[in-house]
Parts: C-alpha cells; sequence; structure tokens
C-alpha cells in the first residue's frame, strides 16, 4: 500500500468492512434456516410407556 492510499483511508474501515461482513453473513445464514420447529405433543400412552420404561431401567442407577 502507498503513503498516500493509507493516509486516505479512514481509521475505522477495516472494522466497518467486518461488521458489514457479519452482517451479511447473519442475514444470509436466517434467510436458509428453516423456521421454528414445532414441537410434537406425547399423547398418554407414550407417557406411561416411557414412565414404566424409567422405573425398569434408570430408576435404580
Amino acid at each position: 500500500m502507498t503513503a498516500l492510499a493509507a493516509r486516505r483511508r479512514h481509521p475505522l474501515a477495516a472494522a466497518a468492512i467486518v461488521l458489514l461482513g457479519l452482517l451479511v453473513t447473519g442475514v444470509a445464514y436466517a434467510a436458509v434456516t428453516p423456521g421454528r420447529a414445532q414441537a410434537t405433543t406425547a399423547s398418554a400412552d407414550d407417557v406411561a410407556a416411557g414412565t414404566k420404561l424409567f422405573l425398569a431401567n434408570c430408576s435404580t442407577c
């Protein structure tokens, strides 16, 4: 870089470029990722089976 170009560049130019890059990356990531996942509700049979499995295996640990 020449001395003239170094004097013309603003001291905060590098920070502004980094922030702009982070902003663009964040927007691109948000555009590509899917929305929030929907939680599935467990039925009473699933809860009873889980409780039975817990009592048979995990509660003795």
